[in-house]
């Protein structure tokens, strides 16, 4: 029984890799693709990259915004290219567990989604989030142009004045790169 539960684990665990490899490159670009509908209908969609923890939990939460096309789980800020799941875990190739983000900008703005974002994860922890503990767990937002920068840094100063958080936030602002 054990055994079929590893196995299933980890197969899950490679699909989401493949899947992830494939998605993350979308954001190298300018942060936009273009992609087709279920009706084979042309629509342009944008990227945005997010840490927030988990990065199943924090799919979870994106993925309900209505707008979001789909939500790809992977790794992101470190120097390795490809790591094994094993080596993220073990917190030593100082990627971050994330989240690339296929929205359609005619359907939500990427202000609305980095709402969504942070009310998903504690933004003051700086050691991971909930029980999920170790740097692969920070947060952070990886912009992939100046537009994105902008909305990330006001939204991060509106939320340190409203007064919500005693501690201040530590989510860092980044630029997506070659292994975003």
């Amino acid at each position: 029984m054990r055994n079929k539960l590893l196995k299933k684990l980890m197969f899950t665990i490679t699909l989401a890799v493949i899947v992830c490899s494939f998605s993350f490159t979308l954001a190298i670009n300018d942060g936009s693709a273009k992609m087709t509908d279920e009706g084979n209908n042309a629509m342009t969609t944008k990227t945005a990259i997010f840490a927030g923890g988990c990065f199943w939990c924090t799919e979870s939460d994106l993925e309900k915004v209505e707008g979001v096309v789909k939500v790809f789980s992977g790794y992101t800020g470190g120097k390795k290219e490809n790591p094994s799941y094993q080596e993220v875990s073990s917190g030593s190739t100082s990627h971050y567990e994330a989240v690339l983000v296929m929205y359609d900008p005619s359907k939500v703005t990427y202000s609305k989604i980095l709402d969504a974002f942070w009310r998903s994860f504690d933004p003051t922890d700086d050691g991971g989030q909930f029980v999920d503990r170790g740097s692969q767990y920070r947060s952070a937002i990886f912009y992939n142009d100046d537009e994105q920068k902008r909305l990330a840094g006001k939204s991060k100063e509106k939320l340190s004045g409203s007064g919500v958080f005693k501690k201040p936030i530590v989510t860092k602002i980044i630029k997506a790169g070659k292994n975003t």
